[in-house]
């Protein structure tokens, strides 16, 4: 017998999430763009996003293997994609900016142990 899922209260979902740390918040968008179905993942993105950037670069499998994610992780990485310019002051450690903040969202994607892993306190 499958369980009932639990019921959740949206209002207080958006009140966790916004004292989520950023990190956490790009976790629960990429676990969230896998569950979507096409049609939804289209409606939500549509948004904020010009879906014509989105379109695929060529033909590919759907399913890539862990093996290809990594090192398209690390070729995106070595390209720049996730640097972000910043000012070197006493803050520094304090601040976690974008381009971090997305390179660390993405590095789970490409690892082979459970989002799990990072719990929130």
């Amino acid at each position: 017998m499958a369980r009932r899922p639990i019921e959740i209260d949206r209002d207080k979902l958006r009140a966790a999430i916004r004292k989520l740390g950023d990190e956490y918040v790009f976790h629960m968008l990429d676990d969230t763009i896998d569950l979507l179905p096409p049609a939804k993942l289209h409606k939500f993105v549509r948004k904020y996003i010009d879906l014509k950037r989105l379109r695929p670069d060529s033909e590919r499998a759907t399913k890539a293997s862990l093996l290809t994610d990594v090192k398209a992780f690390e070729k995106a990485s070595l390209a720049g994609e996730y640097y972000e310019p910043f000012n070197v002051n006493s803050r520094d450690f304090m601040e976690k900016f974008k381009g971090t903040t997305g390179w660390i969202a993405r590095v789970p994607c490409a690892a082979p142990w459970p989002r799990t892993f990072y719990s929130v306190q």
